[in-house]
């Protein structure tokens, strides 16, 4: 059942991941690059970035011990949902694969109301690292400017309108020229021309995933217990979860996980509740954790730190139907959830 934690976590970082790239649901976006290199870079996007095309057309002179290398750049780099397209407008070559999470790109980003999208904002700016130096306004908009190790990057929610980069002796300079926030991109933008030859990079993407399971399949042989499925229909658990409720949380969500069954719920961007039901030979051991009875259920409560992501976890176990439920609950710059807090959730769900 450890696994299960550790899926939570690995969904947790997934929806990062798969998460939405800017704060604004669409618009375009054109840059000046000058320095080290020179040309133009324009951006379309929508919903959030699960779809955007990228165009960029630049010169790179690069001089080192007196020896200038020069590299031209003609590229279009495609994201729609789950296709990913990068190709050469010139060559009429280029390469297509697939993000595995692209509908959960999707679902992370419908409906997003203003506070999500000033909570997505501000999460995107804390992600750059560094410090804000200042405020400056760029186009006539009132960028936070974000300083690490020699950079800067104006940032307006969330979204990069110019950047100073100075490595050794290289400088380069981004700055928006043409900002249009919220402006819908045609549809026809994010597929590519009809004309291009792709090379197709799904096959070996399917093919190191499969030697990757094999491996992990084994490692598990190896290292872990056979999974033991719960007694209790799939139909059911549905059911139950259709009645459970936490505040401004929406279901991402539910997932038969060999014979364990999983519902996960988001609020805003990083705020994840997870609920698994199991078969109690499945049942979790964490070190610490408080025992205690609520409602005739023997129950465990504690935080538990899993390579430094701290998380909530609370443990009913159901004897008489042989099966455990593991509600886990992580929470963004906040204190994680209480015991209490973790037993409204397990009250609602009558298993």
């Amino acid at each position: 059942m450890k696994r299960l934690v550790l899926f939570f976590l690995l969904f947790y970082g997934i929806s990062l991941f798969a998460g939405p790239k800017y704060a604004i649901k669409s618009g375009y976006i054109e840059y000046q690059l000058s320095g080290s290199t020179n040309g133009v870079k324009k951006i379309w996007w929508d919903d959030y970035g699960s779809k955007s095309r990228t165009e960029e057309r630049s010169v790179t002179e690069t001089k080192i011990f007196g020896m200038v290398s020069r590299e031209e750049k003609n590229q279009v780099d495609i994201i729609n949902g789950y296709d990913i397209y990068s190709y050469n407008p010139e060559s009429l070559s280029g390469t297509r694969s697939q993000n595995p999470f692209g509908d959960l790109g999707e679902s992370l980003t419908e409906n997003l109301t203003e506070a999500e999208q000033k909570e997505l904002a501000d999460q995107i700016l804390n992600s750059l690292g560094g410090s804000i130096s200042g405020s400056e306004k760029i186009l006539g908009k009132n960028c936070a400017i974000m300083e690490l190790m020699g950079s800067k990057s104006w940032i307006y929610k969330g979204i990069l309108l110019k950047s100073d980069t100075r490595v050794m002796m290289i400088q380069n300079t981004q700055t928006a020229v043409v900002f249009k926030e919220n402006e819908k991109p045609a549809a026809s933008l994010f597929i590519p021309e009809a004309n291009i030859e792709f090379q197709d990079l799904t096959v070996m993407q399917e093919a190191y995933e499969s030697e990757y399971a094999d491996d992990d399949s084994d490692d598990n042989a190896d290292n872990d217990e056979p999974i033991i499925p719960v007694n209790y229909s799939f139909d059911k658990f549905q059911s139950v979860i259709t009645g459970f409720s936490a505040e401004d949380y929406r279901q991402l969500m539910v997932v038969d996980e060999e014979g364990q069954y999983i519902a996960t719920y988001m609020k805003g961007f990083g705020n994840l509740i997870s609920i698994v039901l199991s078969s109690a030979q499945m049942h979790p051991e964490f070190p610490g954790l408080e025992t205690f009875r609520d409602g005739g259920k023997t129950c465990h409560y504690g935080i538990v730190n899993d390579d430094g992501n701290e998380v909530s976890v609370l443990i009913v176990e159901y004897p008489a139907q042989d099966m455990a439920l593991l509600i886990s609950s992580k929470t963004m710059g906040q204190q994680q959830q209480s015991k209490e807090q973790m037993l409204t959730y397990a009250r609602q769900l009558k298993f």
